[in-house]
C-alpha cells in the first residue's frame, strides 16, 4: 500500500541493517480483550479506566474494539507513547464522539 525508503550505504567495511514491515493489502487488527489487556499492560489499561469503574472502561474499550478500530488503534498508540515519557497524571478520558 505504502512505502518508505531511507537509502543504505553499501560498503564491505561494515554490515548494514535493513529493517522491513510490511503488511497485506487487506490488513486488520487484532486487538486484546480488555481481560488481556490488563494481564498483558496494567499500565495501558489502568490509563484507559481513569477516571471510571472496571466495567465502564471495559464498555468503552470493547465498544472502540467492535465498532472504532482506527480509533482504537490510535489511543493505544499515543498511550504506548506517553508510557514511555513522564507526563503528569491524567485526570481521565472524555469518551464522546469526538474521540473519532
Amino acid at each position: 500500500m505504502d512505502a518508505g525508503f531511507t537509502p543504505v550505504k553499501l560498503s564491505l567495511k561494515a554490515v548494514a541493517m535493513v529493517d522491513l514491515m510490511l503488511l497485506e493489502d487487506k490488513a486488520d487488527f487484532k486487538f486484546q480483550t480488555w481481560a488481556a489487556l490488563k494481564a498483558h499492560d496494567p499500565a495501558i489499561s489502568n490509563f484507559v479506566s481513569v477516571g471510571s469503574s472496571d466495567a465502564d472502561a471495559e464498555g468503552q474499550y470493547d465498544d472502540l474494539r467492535q465498532n472504532k478500530t482506527l480509533a482504537l488503534a490510535s489511543l493505544l498508540n499515543l498511550t504506548t507513547a506517553m508510557n514511555a515519557i513522564q507526563l503528569p497524571s491524567l485526570k481521565e478520558i472524555l469518551w464522546d464522539e469526538s474521540l473519532a
